[in-house]
């Protein structure tokens, strides 16, 4: 990037800042921030279920009371081999609770006892890389910006921004590719495994946090890409001095010198914490030579698997509480946990940040799923899998406009959903996203199809097929065919709230909307429909529909001409035309107010599941 384009964009945060009164504070953030933690014991709550019995739940030490502490603008290595308690630990650090961890002692950061405002302050960056794949690089980055950046940052500083960081992370070249997923395939719209974890890395960096923790960011990536990705994180030390803790499992040599302080773990506690150097020194000391050909981190965590397997870890971790090293850091935590800084001051610097209103952020997050359905047309996909065919009944023709309103946005919006639900609950947990917001965000991008199309589908069918000419007529068939299928789509995102595989998911919408259909009184009369199953038609839009719609084709059809074949019936007017079905024109305007509560309750049952998953997760 430029000096002018630098300065440009420190003009304009200056401008902003002078007009909303607020400064960094340099004593507490632009000084990085410190991380200390006291008498930590986690646990993780787990459930024993037993049929016809009432589950019991035990809890698992994960930590077991450990003290320990990072300093301010250092590179932190939490090892350890898997079981030991990495991530766990760095979750709980951060304040990132998934909901099945709980914990007990006392966390600092920069002197203050952990809170809400932990997530003001710093980012996350997970083990999985989660985007839309059909948005850009550059796209992806302006839209997390205008979500979780003030709402007076203008567009040139919000653009600065972001190419600061992608100059920052090695990612102008991809700027304008396609993140892309494996459905997409080709190098163009495809990033990396290296480019995904940096672009993980610059979402969390578009707020400048002070602290940020990446849970296990080399996973799954070559020695080359591990390498630049940790590069990277080192120079974000460096020049933004920044404090940054990394979750990772065995690192090669190059990248473990990278680290400034490694803190070592083995059965739920801290075997080390200190300098690489002091690392080697300390388990020199406690009998295991080191070969000097044989990279440092292998060194580390292989002598602690020799003490695992002869179950003599407690030993030494009490050999490291009782050494210099320990003591050192004890003085550092006691020092942190003395600072009277409150909460309120350790958030001066994001006490300006003046989120975007709740509509703003509502048309920001739909016009995101909108930009993702239009380039992922899988959605359009689903919904044109049939083509039109000669239809000249009327009980044929009204089934049509019914049935192909009916199934596909069922499973297109089931697919909608899935696609969405990970990255919201990130966002959640960065507080940059709402349930409402999400769900409505949801339902709007897709209103613009669920609109058109069934309009467009019913005008070519009706006049195909010369059905009633009033004017009435057609404006009512349009509607309820719009609302039909609209239903239907709510009734696919409740699925889709309330279960999380496409295969649960099927084996639920199939038989229920099969059933909904033979109980609709079009291939059975509901009057010989068995006692049991007659209530089916009381909680079908697909009935009600088609009532709705025979009811308007067949007003004012007093006359109508027997067919000579006396084995046929003779329906004589449209009440005997109705009567054969079991319906009634005096229904009409209930079965669209049903339509509608069905509409309105469908969408209110998938907002409280997913307000009841939410819960459950206590993110």
């Amino acid at each position: 990037m430029g000096i002018d384009n630098i300065s440009l964009l420190e003009n304009d945060a200056r401008k902003l800042s002078d007009r909303n009164g607020w400064t960094r504070s340099p004593s507490i953030c632009s000084a990085g921030l410190s991380v200390a933690w006291n008498d930590l014991r986690i646990t993780a709550k787990q459930s024993h279920s037993h049929l016809l019995k009432k589950t019991k739940y035990t809890y698992k030490n994960i930590i077991r009371n450990v003290s320990g502490a990072v300093k301010s603008r250092t590179f932190v290595a939490i090892l350890g081999a898997s079981g030991s308690g990495k991530s766990s630990l760095m979750t709980i650090l951060a304040n990132r609770n998934p909901g099945d961890l709980q914990m007990t002692g006392k966390i600092t950061i920069g002197g203050t006892p952990i809170g809400k405002f932990t997530r003001y302050i710093s980012g996350f960056v997970y083990q999985d890389d989660l985007f839309l794949a059909s948005l850009t690089v550059t796209e992806h980055l302006n839209f997390t910006a205008k979500l979780r950046l003030d709402k007076n940052v203008t567009e040139k500083a919000r653009k600065i921004l972001i190419n600061e960081i992608l100059t920052q992370l090695g990612l102008l070249k991809v700027a304008n590719n396609k993140i892309g997923s494996s459905k997409f395939g080709g190098e163009k719209v495809n990033l990396s495994g290296g480019e995904r974890k940096r672009l993980s890395i610059a979402t969390e960096l578009i707020t400048d946090p002070s602290l940020l923790f990446c849970d296990e960011p080399t996973t799954g990536l070559d020695a080359f890409t591990a390498l630049r990705v940790i590069e990277n994180l080192k120079s974000l030390v460096e020049e933004k001095h920044k404090t940054i803790i990394c979750s990772i499992h065995q690192p090669s040599e190059q990248i473990f010198e990278l680290f400034d302080q490694v803190i070592l773990l083995t059965s739920g506690r801290i075997a080390f914490s200190g300098s690489p150097t002091e690392a080697v020194q300390f388990f020199q000391s406690q009998g295991y030579s080191h070969n000097e050909e044989q990279d440092r981190a292998v060194y580390l965590i292989e002598s602690l698997a020799k003490e695992s397997a002869a179950s003599t870890t407690d030993k030494f971790c009490n050999d490291y509480e009782e050494s210099e090293y320990y003591f050192k850091t004890l003085e550092f935590v006691d020092k942190e946990m003395e600072k009277d800084i409150t909460s309120s001051q350790m958030i001066a610097y994001h006490k300006h940040v003046n989120n975007p209103n709740w509509f703003r952020r509502l048309g920001y997050v739909t016009h995101r799923s909108f930009l993702a359905i239009v380039r992922d047309n899988s959605v359009q996909k689903i919904r044109l899998t049939q083509k039109m065919s000669g239809v000249q009944a009327l009980k044929g023709v009204i089934f049509f406009l019914v049935g192909q309103n009916f199934f596909p946005p069922i499973h297109a919006a089931a697919s909608q959903i899935p696609t969405h639900l990970p990255i919201f609950f990130r966002e959640y947990a960065n507080s940059t996203n709402t349930p409402l917001l999400f769900y409505l965000s949801n339902v709007l991008c897709l209103l613009p199809a669920f609109i058109l199309d069934p309009l467009v589908f019913t005008i070519l069918v009706y006049f195909m097929a010369n059905l009633q000419q009033t004017a009435f007529a057609i404006i009512f068939t349009c509607c309820m065919t719009v609302l039909v299928l609209n239903t239907s789509a709510a009734f696919g995102m409740c699925v889709s709230v309330a279960f999380k595989k496409r295969d649960i998911m099927d084996a639920v919408i199939n038989p229920f909307t099969t059933t909904l259909i033979m109980c609709s009184g079009v291939f059975i009369k509901l009057s010989t429909i068995p006692p049991i199953l007659r209530w089916i038609r009381y909680v079908s839009w697909f009935t009600c529909s088609l009532e709705s719609l025979f009811i308007v084709q067949l007003y004012g059809v007093n006359h109508i001409q027997c067919d000579p074949d006396p084995s046929i019936p003779c329906l004589r007017n449209s009440r005997d035309v109705l009567a054969s079905f079991d319906f009634n024109e005096d229904n009409l305007w209930w079965d669209v107010i049903k339509v509608l509560g069905f509409y309105v309750f469908l969408h209110l049952a998938a907002y409280f599941l997913l307000l009841k998953k939410l819960r459950s997760r206590k993110l």
